[in-house]
C-alpha cells in the first residue's frame, strides 16, 4: 500500500514489534498496516494519505482531502478554519 505521511508514527503491532513511519515519508508499507486502529485514525483526521496511485495528479487529489480532513479534524477554538468562518 501507498502512503504519504505528514507526521512520525509509531505503530505497535500484536507480536509486540513496531513499525516506525516517519514526517514526509512517501513509499509503499505492508498491507497489515491498513487494519491498525492508530493508522485508521490518522487516515481520518488527514495525517497519513492514502493515494490511488503514485502518479502525482493521485497525489495531489488525495493531499486535498486531506486537508479538507485537517480541517474538520481540528477542534481547536482558535483554529484557523474557525477563525474564518466567525468573521
Amino acid at each position: 500500500m501507498f502512503i504519504v505521511s505528514k507526521k512520525n508514527f509509531i505503530f505497535r503491532l500484536s507480536d509486540g514489534s513496531t513499525f516506525q513511519v516517519r514526517r514526509d515519508f512517501m513509499g509503499e508499507v505492508p498491507d497489515y498496516l491498513q487494519e491498525h486502529p492508530l493508522f485508521q485514525a490518522a487516515v481520518r483526521g488527514g495525517d497519513i494519505m492514502v493515494p490511488g496511485s503514485t502518479s502525482d495528479k493521485a497525489v495531489y487529489a488525495a493531499d486535498a482531502v486531506s486537508e479538507a480532513a485537517q480541517a474538520a479534524a481540528d477542534i481547536r477554538p482558535d483554529a484557523p478554519a474557525k477563525k474564518a468562518r466567525k468573521k
